[in-house]
């Protein structure tokens, strides 16, 4: 009697539990191979649109158009940092290009500047 058949028999059944959680090169279930959907050079998970090649960790942000490009994760309408969005943008930061003028900051009266 041949103990092959038994042999493949348990190992079937040993790898039975093994699903597949993702998409990979050979469709086995051995591993999953990390997706760069666009084609930029960025995995997604890591790519925070990785359907366009535009949008990417390494990317330059355009500021203002909705998109946050670089993938930083900050406001696209606060350029300067400072955690306000700009006032033209339904923001409350009046200048939107140095963030120790925003709305937080405190006022020195009689400087020329409104910090505040």
């Amino acid at each position: 009697m041949t103990r092959a058949p038994f042999f493949l028999l348990a190992l079937s059944f040993a790898c039975a539990d093994k699903a597949d959680t993702g998409p990979d090169a050979d469709a086995d279930t051995d591993a999953d191979v990390p997706i760069d959907a666009d084609g930029d050079g960025f995995i997604s998970g890591t790519d925070c649109d990785d359907e366009d090649a535009a949008v990417n960790p390494n990317a330059t942000e355009t500021w203002y158009d909705g998109t946050d490009a670089d993938c930083d994760g900050w406001s696209d309408y606060d350029q300067d940092g400072d955690g306000y969005d700009s006032d033209a943008y339904s923001g409350a930061d009046c200048d939107d290009a140095s963030a120790a003028l925003n709305p937080g900051a405190t006022e020195t009266f009689y400087d020329g500047v409104d910090s505040d």
